[in-house]
């Protein structure tokens, strides 16, 4: 759920609009950001107030190529938190999920990884390729339009790859529009809120009699027909993805009591919300609609250092590649630590699982 900005000059975000990114993108801050003829790169992995003061004070009103992460890959550190130095003197920030080889050094990020095995190589006899558009369509087709890369030299040339891919709203280039609040700041129009009742038998993805779906939507030749078509990558995928044990469950249950972030108990909201709307089929679309939310909740509840096939790399690729099993894992664990996830999300049920 990162976010990459191109930030023309004169532009100023308010503190309102670096909270909200902040919200959603809480691992890292950076900005390469324009002096005159030379540029100019920052980083901080603190709190909202220094990246708050850190904007006001250097970026401010300067073009910039600003990037707030959320990770996927890699660890949490001022090594993962971009803009990445390329080659001397060409900077590059990424929002994204890149699959093209991150297991060299599960310390890093995959945009550490696609530099190191891509880019550095082929710019570092002639950076000025980053500027021709066949070079850029070449990448643009190598990381498809899910990827977004945002360059500049130490010139303060800028190139954004895929810009297509993102929205340009009042002069400001954004990514994308699920790791902001778009409609708070005059962009598209608040969703309705809706309310739905409380009903525990089917609510979460397995009906009494053990099928996966609610016995409202089996009875619909609708959407029999969807799911059918929907489903069909995963029913002839190679891997099926199973969830934890029970002993695992219990102690992952230990481990997300002790985690306590606002961003954290957004996204549990934003699940119990799909749960209640229509259960997994809701889930399943929460999961394409916000992949970086998704991934960060199962590795909450899911991942372990020791279980090295349960790693980011691995719940990035169930997240892209196999949604509904992403989906049946939101829901085991909603089925398995309702009272805890709601504990810590700050949210109040009359009515738990029987």
């Amino acid at each position: 759920m990162c976010i990459l900005i191109h930030h023309p000059i004169n532009t100023k975000f308010t503190v309102d609009q670096l909270q909200d990114f902040y919200d959603k993108n809480s691992d890292g801050f950076g900005a390469i950001v324009k002096h005159g003829d030379t540029v100019e790169v920052i980083k901080s992995i603190g709190q909202i107030s220094e990246i708050i003061e850190l904007y006001n004070e250097q970026v401010s009103g300067k073009e910039a190529i600003i990037h707030l992460r959320m990770k996927t890959h890699g660890d949490i550190d001022l090594n993962n938190c971009h803009p990445y130095e390329v080659i001397p003197g060409l900077y590059m920030a990424h929002n994204g999920i890149l699959s093209t080889g991150n297991s060299k050094d599960t310390r890093m990020s995959d945009t550490w990884h696609y530099i190191n095995d891509f880019l550095r190589p082929i710019l570092k006899s002639n950076p000025d390729m980053i500027f021709n558009p066949g070079f850029q369509a070449m990448i643009s087709s190598h990381i498809g339009p899910s990827n977004k890369f945002g360059f500049m030299n130490s010139s303060g040339k800028a190139v954004i790859i895929n810009k297509t891919s993102g929205v340009t709203h009042k002069g400001v280039w954004y990514s994308n529009t699920y790791a902001w609040t778009p409609w708070k700041f005059g962009l598209g129009q608040q969703p309705v809120a809706t309310t739905h009742s409380y009903t525990p038998a089917n609510r979460y993805s397995k009906a009494n009699q053990g099928s996966i779906w609610d016995s409202r939507y089996a009875s619909s030749s609708t959407w029999k027909a969807w799911d059918q078509y929907d489903r069909a990558p995963d029913a002839k995928a190679k891997t099926k993805y199973h969830p934890l044990s029970k002993k695992a469950k219990a102690a992952q249950t230990k481990k997300i009591t002790n985690i306590d972030t606002e961003q954290l108990k957004r996204i549990i909201r934003q699940t119990y919300n799909a749960i209640n709307l229509d259960g997994q089929k809701s889930v399943k679309e929460w999961v394409n609609k916000y992949p970086m939310a998704a991934m960060r909740l199962i590795y909450e509840l899911y991942g372990s250092e020791s279980s090295a096939y349960r790693n980011s790399t691995y719940i990035s690729d169930l997240v892209n590649d196999h949604p509904w099993d992403a989906a049946d894992w939101i829901c085991e664990a909603w089925e398995n630590m309702e009272v805890e996830l709601c504990q810590l999300a700050d949210i109040k049920i009359e009515h738990q699982l029987v």
